[in-house]
């Protein structure tokens, strides 16, 4: 059977890893389907751990791995606060060219007040380009969020919009090809959107709010994964509505022009949430308030109830796990 590029499957993980991962009785979040950070507790607060490789992108990937890191740190409600950084790079890879990601790292670091306090930097025959893998750690000084604590009723909100990482690898790393049917302007404000990579702030602003049940970090396979993982954590259905999920220009017109699917494209920048129905529209306001696009595209449901979409034309399908475009991209190239 051929094995599909990218995260390996809800089953593998199930099957070959998470049997050999121990709970100690401090862990209070285990590493389990749909949670971005494991969560242990200490004698006076809570310390959220995640790791995250980039290995998508060709570009900023030192930028990359700190904000993608501290974003699975962010959505438990931490403050990213120490980041851990293992560099591996083919062994012609010059000092400048190190030098270069890890300036990327430290822009980063610095964005989010972030310290860079350790690693391991190697040239090795292993890789044929840079490849680098973040571990961020992080303080929760509240009770931590978790994808398994939505509730039925809850309703899912999404901040910024659908593919916004996608959106900007893809631009940057196939720019020769878009160019020949979509305008460079358009391509530049799609790498631009990289910029839009963090969710600290709406993470922080949501972390701080009354009804608020569930964080979540959409990455690989998009809002389609992302919601489908809170259901999987959760034991819980839903239902989410193709028309009330954002998708800027640039990511319509790429998607278009790539013939993917924006819903399935990796989304780290955007921020799932499930929010008590009677706190959303409160909630929603506060985003917005401060800058930051939200809406509501569904509802969580009884698991009898399903989890599916519903597309713009009306039809129905069923929310299951997907592979992510970047990577059917790479496979039919």
């Amino acid at each position: 059977m051929k094995q599909k590029i990218g995260k390996v499957s809800p089953e593998t993980l199930e099957k070959n890893v998470f049997p050999y991962c121990r709970h100690h009785r401090n862990l209070i979040i285990p590493p389990r389907i749909g949670e971005d950070a494991a969560v242990i507790k200490t004698t006076s607060n809570y310390i959220a751990i995640s790791s995250d490789p980039i290995t998508g992108a060709d570009e900023k990937i030192g930028w990359l791995c700190i904000h993608v890191n501290a974003n699975d740190i962010a959505v438990s409600g931490a403050k990213p606060l120490w980041a851990v950084i293992n560099l591996l790079v083919p062994l012609k890879t010059t000092g400048n060219k190190i030098r270069e990601i890890m300036k990327e790292a430290g822009r980063a670091a610095e964005e989010i007040k972030v310290n860079i306090v350790g690693g391991h930097t190697e040239r090795t025959r292993i890789v044929k380009k840079p490849v680098i893998i973040g571990t961020m750690i992080g303080e929760i000084k509240r009770k931590p969020f978790s994808s398994s604590t939505s509730n039925e009723g809850d309703l899912i909100i999404m901040t910024k919009s659908a593919g916004i990482e996608g959106t900007a690898i893809i631009a940057s790393s196939l720019k020769k090809r878009l160019s020949k049917k979509l305008d460079n302007q358009l391509i530049g404000k799609a790498e631009k959107l990289m910029e839009k990579i963090s969710v600290l702030k709406e993470a922080m602003l949501l972390a701080a709010e009354e009804g608020v049940t569930a964080m979540h970090d959409p990455t690989e396979g998009g809002i389609i994964n992302g919601v489908w993982e809170i259901c999987e954590a959760s034991g819980k259905g839903a239902i989410i509505y193709e028309e009330k999920i954002n998708v800027t220009e640039e990511t319509k017109k790429i998607c278009e022009t790539l013939k993917i699917d924006p819903l399935k494209l990796i989304s780290s920048g955007c921020l799932l949430a499930t929010i008590r129905p009677e706190k959303a529209g409160k909630i929603v306001k506060l985003l917005e308030k401060n800058k930051v696009k939200a809406s509501v595209i569904g509802e969580i449901t009884n698991l009898y109830k399903g989890r599916k979409i519903v597309r713009l034309n009306g039809s129905q399908e069923k929310l299951q796990y997907v592979q992510d475009e970047i990577w059917r991209i790479h496979e039919e190239s």
